[in-house]
Formats: C-alpha cells, structure tokens, sequence
C-alpha cells in the first residue's frame, strides 16, 4: 500500500500530465504586460475621446442655447403706407391695408 500524501499523488498526476507539452517561451511574462499595458492605454484613450466629444457637445449646446434677443416691436409695412402710425395693432394694421 503506497503511504503517500494525497497531494503528492497530485503534483505526479499533473507531472505525468504536462510531461509531453512544450516548455513555455522565455518572454512570455514580458509580452503579457506588454500587451496589458496597451490594452491600457487604449482603454484611456478611448475614454479621453468619449470625454472630449461630450465636451465639444456640451459646448455647442451651451452656445445654441444662449440668450435670444427679443424681436422688435415693429413690423414692417409694404411700400410704406404706414410711416407715422404704431405698427403692430389691429387698428394699424387695417388702417395700412386701406390707405391710398
């Protein structure tokens, strides 16, 4: 009867397992940071373009929305029959469709 550890039995199944299989490359490590890093950098820089797209676009609707000035209170009277009188009433406005 073998005595040995559960654990040992384990670490020789994973040993007889593994034996056939390539070793793994000497700058593994290295080229997976590498690629983290990138993914990084990526990932902030995609953030930076998302935050300065909604920043040209709060901007642009911070200046579309700016104060309107109000319209004037005159209307303009074709070919002038209306100089002199308050524009903009009914009364002014008949009295410049009827005159001469």
């Amino acid at each position: 009867m073998d005595l040995r550890s559960d654990d040992a039995q384990v670490r020789q199944l994973f040993d007889e397992m593994t034996a056939s299989q390539p070793e793994a490359p000497p700058d593994r490590h290295s080229r997976i940071r590498r690629r983290a890093r990138r993914h990084r950098l990526a990932q902030a820089a995609g953030t930076l373009a998302v935050m300065a797209a909604a920043a040209a676009v709060a901007a642009g609707v911070g200046v579309s929305a700016s104060r309107i000035p109000p319209a004037s209170g005159q209307r303009p009277c074709p070919a002038g029959r209306c100089r002199g009188r308050i524009t903009g009433t009914a009364a002014s406005r008949s009295a410049c469709s009827t005159a001469p």
